[in-house]
């Protein structure tokens, strides 16, 4: 299964499971209350980390998150992967920056 299919099928349980009528396609509060629960799936990943532990189920929820979003804007995902990679791969090393 490629991204875009993987996109489709989780934005349909999305829509199933009653989500898309609680965030406003294109309103301010639905996309800033939908970015906290991406970002409290990054919290949960987080907290599996420091229990010594990279959990995939909890990255998966990051994802599955990101793919709603996109979907809700509209967003086809896997292009945007797809030119991103591409302008990543004439960046220099370290994007000329100092790494920690």
């Amino acid at each position: 299964m490629d991204i875009k299919e993987l996109q489709k099928k989780v934005y349909e349980e999305y829509k199933r499971n009653g989500f898309e009528e609680k965030f406003n396609p294109h309103g301010k509060i639905g996309d800033l209350a939908e970015l906290g629960l991406i970002h409290t799936e990054i919290s949960e990943l987080q907290e599996s980390i420091r229990d010594g532990k990279v959990d995939g189920l909890e990255l998966a929820d990051v994802l599955i998150r990101v793919l709603n979003f996109a979907s809700r804007q509209e967003i086809d995902i896997e292009r945007c992967l797809e030119e991103k990679i591409k302008l990543n791969e004439e960046r220099g090393y370290h994007h000329g920056r100092k790494v920690i």
